[in-house]
């Protein structure tokens, strides 16, 4: 078995001496080893990296000679509010006539777990399955109704804890996460070493009856930005799960998304809980802005609430809580008249660009962000066929 070890952590990849070199140019920091009955069982991490780019740098262009534009992954918008173009686009297999009868079927289950605030655990994996295939298809047709349907996106939904209790009793398991950090109980398993993580829960769906192909939902309480506010439920429908063969997909999604290709997460059909770079762009030139005016606004802002006009904390908090944050910001200088037309003109940017997200105060990106009020209303619609 020792020599077995060997030749996983020594096997050449392109553009790498051995994999232990590559692990750790993939986490940009000083390789920990991974524990032995990791490796033991995953012995497929040589696969997961073949297409991988040489590590050694271009070399630079001439002086004076523009570098060439980095090219951009052609990404084709999806239908973001339209069921049958969203299911002929992103669901093969899928009919648009069966996922209006699962939207409805998922309907009928979330007024009944409205009502049940516990469900017993499920012994019918199938049945499973079909149920929370079901709910994802409902709250994707909540989604397609707000003009946020998505092929990769996240839901935030207030719904009391009902919901989350009936995600618990469907064979749920526990599972590391990258998603709500500092906002979610920690992760202090072995992949803690390499990331700071999340401890969250999955529930498997391999039926192939998910919107857009998916496998699996992750999903938990997380905190909410506002400490009065209802504890909102994290549900993101992923690719694959952390168990079993899925690990394996789970893993290279995981490198190529985070480290070999940066996404465009800005665009329709990406709903991730991701801050839009607009609008963090946007609100880092506003505190440009303000810092090197801090002569002419500083007396200004001292008198605003320091939690949130503290300038030394405010680009980790805007990191952190993301358009709740930000709004917060602005709300507390459009409600002050004596704010200086000249910091009303330079947060005009960071206006234009929290005007195209809705729940501005609850949000932090590009989630789709059901309120209780919303998710209620969407529960006792009459959905036509």
């Amino acid at each position: 078995m020792t020599n077995k070890v060997n030749n996983v952590l020594n096997t050449p990849i392109p553009g790498f001496v051995s994999f232990t070199a590559q692990w750790a140019f993939i986490q940009n920091r000083t390789y920990v080893p991974v524990p032995l009955p990791f490796i033991q069982n995953r012995a497929y991490f040589p696969l997961l990296l073949t297409a991988k780019p040489s590590s050694v740098e271009p070399n630079p262009s001439p002086a004076g000679t523009p570098a060439p534009a980095a090219a951009q992954p052609s990404i084709q918008p999806i239908a973001t509010n339209n069921l049958t173009a969203y299911c002929n686009q992103n669901c093969p297999g899928i009919s648009p006539s069966l996922a209006i009868e699962m939207v409805k079927r998922g309907q009928l289950l979330l007024r009944e777990i409205q009502q049940k605030p516990l469900l017993s655990l499920s012994h019918d994996p199938e049945k499973a399955h079909r149920e929370l295939a079901n709910i994802t298809w409902f709250l994707m047709h909540c989604a397609l109704r707000k003009g946020q349907g998505f092929s990769e996106g996240t839901f935030v939904i207030e719904e009391r804890g009902r919901l989350y209790s009936f995600l618990l009793s469907q064979h749920a398991y526990l599972r590391a996460s990258t998603h709500c950090v500092d906002r979610s109980p920690v992760n202090t398993g072995w992949t803690s070493y390499f990331k700071k993580s999340s401890l969250h829960h999955g529930n498997d769906v391999p039926n192939g009856l998910m919107p857009a192909q998916k496998r699996t939902i992750l999903f938990d309480l997380i905190d909410p930005l506002n400490q009065n506010d209802i504890t909102p439920l994290f549900f993101k429908p992923e690719n694959y799960g952390t168990q079993g063969a899925d690990l394996i997909g789970h893993s290279k999604d995981y490198i190529l998304t985070r480290k070999l290709v940066k996404p465009e997460d800005d665009i329709p059909g990406i709903q991730k809980e991701i801050v839009p770079r607009v609008a963090k762009q946007a609100f880092s030139n506003l505190l440009k802005h303000i810092q090197a005016n801090l002569p002419v606004y500083g007396p200004f802002l001292e008198k605003l609430d320091p939690a949130i006009f503290d300038l030394s904390k405010a680009s980790k908090k805007a990191a952190l809580w993301g358009i709740a944050y930000m709004y917060a910001f602005m709300k507390g200088l459009e409600e002050q008249p004596s704010c200086l037309a000249s910091l009303h003109e330079a947060a005009s940017p960071l206006l234009e660009v929290l005007r195209a997200y809705d729940n501005l105060d609850k949000r932090r990106g590009r989630e789709v962000f059901l309120s209780e009020a919303e998710f209620n209303r969407f529960i006792a619609e009459e959905i036509s066929s």
